[in-house]
């Protein structure tokens, strides 16, 4: 796509260069449409009432042109010339202007689904640690109410709930309700985040599989607000907003909340696969 961006800007110069090298066409245009424009020489005209004007007539006529046409040659590549150097030094310094923003943008942008993303890198933390809790939780909702993507404010008990049943028990699946059925999504915890990927894409590529949301967890106001920050990104190929949202409330159904039921699922999952019954997930997730 880079490439593809200084091959146009290479084309449009060759056009615009093709363009100004038939100046004079445009020019003869421009003074037949617009007379009072065009290059009219009236201090002529007594010299035809000169009684010598008729004898030496032709002369002066071959004269004129020559003349005229060797003003016009000379302005037309004078004028040529002048705007080639000018095109040529303003598209080379476009080409080496793409060449170092191609170069030090190349490791900048948004995460891709499956990476994290440091919490500085997304809003200024130095700046929030004077805010209140409720103060961090109302701009970390706006931020990504106006990216259209899903995020929670996690209390600090809630959350040392969920990473300490991660710990003991990182894989689970979730139910995703699809076309009047059910996908079974496989998700594992690393550290502070989640990765989520279609269990049969797990069952086929296994830690290969390219996940489909990752939810992360930001910890950095966690003892002085007693809070934790989460935001999930996906691919908008694979999850809608809405699934992505409801992927995000089943790990928090399954890990966050006290009752023990549900947790005893995950524990069967990771421990005790022969007890597991994908028909208890059914039930406990799509019967809340």
């Amino acid at each position: 796509m880079n490439r593809k961006i200084l091959y146009c800007s290479r084309t449009w110069y060759c056009r615009l260069q093709y363009k100004h090298g038939n100046y004079g066409q445009y020019c003869r245009l421009i003074s037949s449409q617009f007379p009072l424009w065009s290059n009219v020489n009236t201090e002529n005209k007594p010299l035809e009432s000169n009684p010598y004007f008729q004898k030496y007539a032709d002369k002066i006529s071959e004269t004129r042109k020559v003349k005229d046409n060797t003003v016009t040659q000379s302005h037309t590549s004078d004028s040529i010339d002048v705007l080639d150097h000018s095109l040529k030094q303003k598209y080379q310094d476009l080409d080496e202007k793409l060449e170092k923003t191609i170069s030090s943008s190349s490791n900048r942008g948004p995460p891709t689904v499956g990476q994290r993303k440091d919490l500085d890198d997304i809003m200024y933390v130095d700046k929030l640690k004077e805010k209140s809790d409720t103060e961090i939780a109302q701009i970390w909702t706006e931020y990504h109410q106006q990216r259209d993507s899903i995020c929670a404010i996690i209390p600090k008990v809630t959350y040392e709930r969920i990473i300490k049943r991660a710990a003991e028990c990182p894989l689970f699946v979730y139910p995703l309700p699809r076309n009047e059925g059910v996908e079974f999504i496989f998700a594992q915890f690393s550290n502070n985040d989640c990765h989520f990927t279609p269990l049969l894409s797990f069952k086929t590529f296994g830690e290969n599989a390219p996940p489909i949301l990752t939810i992360s967890h930001y910890q950095e106001f966690s003892e002085s607000k007693g809070i934790v920050l989460m935001s999930g990104n996906w691919d908008p190929k694979q999850l809608s907003n809405a699934e992505a949202q409801f992927l995000a409330n089943q790990l928090q159904l399954f890990y966050a909340v006290e009752d023990e039921s549900r947790y005893n699922l995950v524990k069967a999952f990771n421990h005790f696969p022969e007890n597991f019954n994908y028909e208890d997930i059914l039930q406990c997730s799509l019967n809340k």
